[in-house]
């Protein structure tokens, strides 16, 4: 009995200085460090070629990777595995926009991204611009993008004071911008009937098939004449719409992705000089309602879609892509970017 008795007093002060340790060691930083994190949510850089480190609190994890979520050509991420870092490498920014992508980092236990049991966060990485037309803090309006006619962008939307901002919206061939986009207030439309008697709104202008005109009008014009260019009444002097093939070397002769400014998404689109500008997905006005905006631009040429010319060939872009090889009804709401000569 006294053996027992004694082997229990000897017990109690160890099991006392165990339990003691394992409560010191859940109460202290140990503890938290079983969380993962991230140093950083965000990194920002001027407009040359520079890094910066962003460090990886693994937690309870083992394994971490890191990649851009988008297709671009002036960031890049390296994974420093045996430092837990990633490091991020900026180029430089020649252009007029500044720029952002999103840096997905993620963390496992068996090395999969996609293990059901992992965590992901995201870092957002900011580069400025240089200025010198289309963006990145510049007032200039009109930016010269080396294109082979020689001709000016102007560096937002006619409406708009700055690369972002969407602009007024207008019916191809119409000057004002207005609230409701319909063929009841459509300037180039009128009420009647047409060659076989049946009524509705047809064209008074800008026709070239009868079937579409005003009692059978047409007038063979194919392109918008100055007086019905919102460019150009509402811009200075020389400014107008561009023409389809305007809009085609704009997509041939730059490079061109999907970019954000200030949380407004569109296509940048940077020249062989490296100036740039920026579109934006402003979407289109049917009636009195907004459609498409933050997801594709329609943007008006001066060309008409002779075959149906109730529609017009209108520059359409989006995440994706874009292309010049698109109509729309004439009577809609569209965005407006103009031209000019760079003489």
């Amino acid at each position: 009995m006294k053996t027992r008795t004694l082997l229990f007093c000897l017990l109690v002060p160890f099991m006392a200085l165990v339990f003691n340790n394992c409560d010191k060691s859940s109460s202290s930083g140990g503890g938290a460090s079983l969380t993962p994190s991230v140093s950083v949510d965000q990194v920002s850089f001027d407009n040359g070629a520079s890094s910066q480190i962003v460090t990886i609190n693994l937690g309870r994890y083992k394994y971490f990777g890191a990649f851009i979520d988008e297709i671009v050509d002036w960031c890049d991420v390296e994974i420093l595995r045996a430092q837990g870092k990633v490091k991020i490498t900026t180029t430089p920014n020649t252009g007029s926009i500044a720029r952002e992508c999103h840096v997905q980092i993620w963390v496992s236990k068996t090395g999969d991204p996609n293990d059901e049991d992992e965590e992901w966060f995201t870092v957002l990485v900011q580069q400025s611009a240089t200025g010198g037309g289309g963006g990145g803090g510049t007032t200039d309006k009109w930016v010269d993008l080396g294109l082979p006619s020689g001709i000016l962008w102007a560096s937002y939307n006619v409406g708009g004071s700055k690369p972002e901002d969407y602009g007024d919206y207008f019916a191809w061939g119409e000057t004002d911008t207005k609230v409701a986009f319909t063929w009841s207030t459509y300037g180039h439309a009128a009420w009647g009937e047409d060659i076989y008697g049946r009524e509705g709104y047809f064209l008074i202008k800008y026709c070239s098939r009868q079937m579409d005109g005003l009692e059978g009008f047409t007038d063979n014009l194919t392109e918008l004449q100055l007086q019905d260019d919102a460019a150009k009444a509402n811009m200075e002097s020389g400014a107008r719409i561009p023409s389809k093939e305007e809009w085609q070397e704009l997509k041939d002769h730059t490079t061109h992705d999907y970019a954000e400014i200030n949380g407004i998404s569109g296509r940048r689109y940077t020249g062989s000089n490296g100036k740039s500008i920026f579109i934006p997905f402003a979407g289109y006005i049917n009636n009195e309602s907004m459609n498409d905006d933050n997801f594709y631009g329609y943007y008006w040429s001066n060309a008409l879609y002779t075959n149906v010319p109730n529609y017009a060939w209108v520059f359409v872009c989006g995440e994706g892509g874009c292309n010049i090889n698109s109509q729309q009804t004439r009577i809609l709401g569209a965005s407006v970017r103009a031209v000019r000569s760079g003489k």
